[in-house]
């Protein structure tokens, strides 16, 4: 690396990482002018366009000088809304008002509720307010937060009205309603869920997709969504170093309790009754005191497909291979759906130790990039598709009527495994299967996205420290080239039949989020899917840090050699973003546009016109949207804009660029779109009742939730947060509302 740093100098094209990406005002607006810089909004487009941003929490706002340590990520759900219409664009945009929101806000430092001394929630602000631990927030009282920051589900629902989901991968999806942005209902009751842990606790921690996937082709209509669970032995074994402290400590243990019961006396009998009793309160001690523990994790390895129709119950099947329980050994970030079969993909987005090394790590100082490496690891680097035939699906759906009478009656599905070379996470899918299943696959080697910049990470070569600004974002760059595949299988044996791939130094560095007709938008998947959009986000040298290096230095199958990596580090010289068309049958890059060095695209939404030009493929008759983080103007954040691009002429830039108005956000994520007219109040009748968050808990925390929680959200007006309120809320006294609001 010093060798590097001599050999070569500084690129004068260098450029910084857009700081904006880091910073949020969280603020709420309704119907917020926005100003065109350029061009002119086509006459074309009217409607919505939805995105999700990162904003930080009302503790720990993104951007904050208190935000040390914690993953961008950990962020709550905020939702932007941009209307376009005759009159111009406005922005709406609101932080999503959960049930665990809503709990975390009672009981955080600063809160605006009031705590007099000596009541309940006084006391449990003391010990059992949420915590960020990595990329997860949680109360040793109440459980896990349920950020829903990632993705949206859009669908079709009564009387042409759409609905729309609001996902994340560690929690279980809302249901939004499109006027208000107000978080209405969460999908399937307590029961209808297997959690990873916390199963005892009003939020428990499950393990779903922030990609679920809605189906025309299933009964007139399903939801697919995903459940799964690893044992503490399957999680824990992900990092070699903890599984072999846990097993010497577990020995031990069993040779203390063989002792203790061998004896012919009574005192090693009553001195295993106290040592197990101590450790009983020392667990309950240490998870009060720490709250970064996650208790009574799950005892065995499980993955349960799940199906949703919008109106009634979630109906799971159990996913087996070779008679056992599929094991999802990353994360299940998205689930898809052919005409016969469900595809689910265990991705290249890792869930282990590592990921949740955040609180202890930072209060150690200077053993903190000790303890960070130790737990930290890459992902596994390939991918893994589990390939569900329907028709089995039907088969266990036939079973299930026919033993209601079973506690447990849950049907087994046996699934097909193929392991795919690299690692992914994201895929489009076909809707016609008859002649095999075809996928195109956006790879992502040698990238974590699980990973974030912390305080004590350094550049690889130059030794830099990362800007304070860009402190918990994940690292959003490939330490090799990426590549886009298209995979033709046989969907009963797994063979590989045909595959095409892509890799470009121009176009599939950090290649990131997809677009096409089929994607965000509540209308029918017809016709075949023959292009598709592509965000890349270029390289920037200074969000590789030494560990995320050190992790991918190695990494198998590299198309741009390590020494060549260094080289470019050391020189600094970027590889601009970009916007691409990307031709399936030839696995081409057939239009780009690269942005400016040093900005960055995200939230790709492609919206057809709604009267087709003639002569032009109506994969890219239409529009292509995405949010851009500018380069730095004199050093200080320029605000993100939005990007307007006629879909068949990318190379040609943007035809109009407009401002974000008094909103201020983070990197964002995943889009929707609903059309003119489309966007009204729900009318759907679905919900699961807020009193299902008490059927697991007692004592403190039933009290609370009785008590405080759930009179507050039936009384509280759902428009608005504390924050934008003039005078500070007051505590509902007496008997519950009669909101509609709904949670589970």
């Amino acid at each position: 690396m010093e060798q590097a740093r001599r050999d070569h100098k500084l690129s004068p094209h260098a450029v910084e990482p857009p700081r904006s990406l880091g910073i949020a005002n969280r603020k709420t607006l309704t119907a917020d002018p926005l100003t065109v810089l350029s061009g002119a909004i086509p006459d074309d487009l009217r409607g919505s366009w939805f995105f999700h941003a990162l904003t930080g929490t009302a503790e720990k706002p993104l951007g904050a000088p208190n935000r040390v340590d914690v993953p961008a990520l950990n962020s709550d759900g905020y939702v932007v809304r941009v209307d376009m219409s005759d009159a111009g664009a406005t922005l709406t945009a609101r932080v999503l008002e959960t049930t665990d929101w809503l709990a975390d806000e009672l009981l955080r430092k600063g809160s605006p509720y009031p705590a007099p001394p000596g009541s309940l929630l006084h006391l449990l602000r003391t010990f059992a307010s949420f915590k960020d631990l990595g990329l997860i927030r949680r109360s040793p009282l109440l459980g896990v937060r349920n950020m829903n920051n990632t993705a949206f589900v859009p669908w079709m629902g009564e009387e042409g009205i759409p609905r729309m989901l609001v996902t994340w991968d560690a929690g279980r999806p809302w249901e939004i309603d499109l006027k208000t942005l107000d978080a209405v209902t969460v999908v399937g009751k307590r029961t209808e869920w297997l959690p990873e842990a916390d199963h005892a606790l009003a939020f428990p921690a499950v393990l779903t997709t922030a990609h679920p996937v809605y189906d025309q082709d299933h009964q007139g209509g399903t939801i697919w969504l995903v459940d799964y669970g690893k044992s503490a032995q399957a999680f824990l074994s992900q990092a070699l170093v903890l599984r072999q402290i846990a097993d010497a400590v577990m020995a031990q243990r069993r040779d203390f309790v063989r002792w203790a019961l061998s004896g012919s006396s009574g005192v090693p009998k009553k001195l295993l009754v106290a040592a197990l009793e101590l450790e009983a309160r020392a667990r309950i001690a240490v998870d009060m005191a720490f709250p970064f523990t996650l208790n009574t994790p799950a005892l065995e390895t499980f993955t349960q497909l799940k199906r949703w129709d919008g109106t009634g119950d979630l109906m799971s099947y159990r996913l087996v291979s070779e008679a056992e329980d599929v094991l999802i050994h990353e994360t299940v970030h998205q689930v898809a759906a052919s005409r016969n079969h469900v595809v689910l993909l265990d991705t290249g987005v890792r869930a282990d130790v590592g990921t949740l090394a955040g609180r202890i790590a930072g209060r150690l100082g200077a053993l903190a990039p000790v303890i960070s490496s130790i737990a930290h690891r890459s992902a596994r680097p390939y991918a893994r598709l589990h390939i569900v035939d329907k028709r089995k699906l039907a088969q266990a759906d036939a079973w299930r009527a026919a033993n209601t009478h079973l506690l447990d009656n849950t049907p087994d599905v046996s699934v097909v495994s193929i392991d795919l070379p690299q690692e992914a996470s994201h895929f489009l899918v076909e809707r016609a299967d008859s002649d095999g299943l075809s996928l195109i696959v956006g790879h992502s080697g040698a990238t974590d996205v699980g990973a974030w910049l912390r305080p004590w990470d350094r550049g690889v070569v130059h030794g830099t420290k990362v800007p304070d600004s860009l402190l918990g974002l994940p690292s959003l760059v490939a330490l090799d080239i990426n590549r886009l595949a298209r995979y033709t299988i046989d969907p009963s044996s797994g063979e590989i039949i045909e595959v095409k791939a892509l890799a470009s130094k121009d176009a599939t560095w950090t290649v990131a989020l997809p677009a096409e007709a089929g994607i965000g938008r509540p209308t029918d998947r017809t016709r075949p899917l023959t292009s598709s959009f592509w965000c890349s986000l270029g390289f920037h040298d200074r969000l590789v840090t030494l560990q995320n290096w050190l992790l991918h230095e190695t990494h198998p199958d590299r198309l741009v050699p390590a020494e060549a990596m260094l080289e470019r580090l050391a020189s600094r010289e970027p590889i601009p973003a970009s916007v691409f068309l990307l031709d399936h049958k030839q696995m081409e890059v057939i239009d780009q546009h690269k942005l400016p060095a040093g900005a960055i695209p995200s939230s790709p939404q492609f919206v057809p016109r709604r009267r087709p030009l003639d002569g032009v493929d109506l994969a890219v008759n239409g529009w292509l949207l995405c949010v851009v983080f500018p380069p730095d103007v004199g050093g200080k954040p320029a605000p993100a804009e939005l990007w307007i691009y006629d879909a068949s002429q990318l190379a040609n830039g943007p035809v109009c660029r407009l401002d974000t108005g008094g909103a201020e956000f983070g990197y964002s994520v995943h889009a929707a779109w609903c059309d003119e007219e489309q966007v009204a109040n729900r009318v759907a009748t679905y919900a699961v009742p807020l009193e299902d968050t008490l059927s697991a808990v007692s004592g403190l925390a039933e009290r609370f939730l009785r008590d405080e929680l759930i009179p507050l959200l039936r009384s509280a007006p759902r428009s608005s947060t504390p924050e934008a309120r003039d005078d500070p809320p007051a505590r509902p006294a007496g008997a519950p509302g009669t909101a509609d609001r709904q949670e589970g």
